[in-house]
């Protein structure tokens, strides 16, 4: 294989090339990452969205315990949705509040009734 002298090899590397070939190495390169990143971005998003799904959950909780009657709530969902943690303050909690907060959790984020726990802050 034929090769250049090194003397010569160190010149023609050390030349300017012509900003249409950095400006063409460069897109080629975006376009190499923008395929790789497609997945990540993807993938962030759906976090994203679940995220966004369980604060929507919280709010709702919130509401709709405090329109029972309840004096301030704080619902708090898991990142994977399957527990509820919802704290209250009242004083006093009958079993028909306790069963209708853990049904409002229940139909708001689909999870077991087990995994919801209610919290009494006095």
């Amino acid at each position: 294989m034929w090769m250049l002298p090194p003397r010569l090899l160190r010149r023609t590397a050390t030349l300017p090339r012509p900003s249409w070939i950095g400006k063409a190495v460069g897109t080629l390169r975006w376009k190499s990452c923008k395929k790789s990143w497609i997945p990540r971005i993807k993938e962030a998003a759906q976090k994203i969205a679940k995220i966004s799904d369980g604060i929507n959950a919280e709010n709702k909780i919130e509401t709709l315990v405090t329109a029972k009657g309840v004096g301030q709530c704080l619902a708090i969902v898991s990142t994977d949705g399957k527990k509820v943690d919802v704290i209250v303050d009242s004083k006093d909690l009958s079993d028909t509040l306790i069963l209708q907060i853990k049904e409002i959790a229940v139909e708001q984020v689909g999870c077991d009734y087990k995994n919801v726990t209610i919290i009494q802050s006095k």
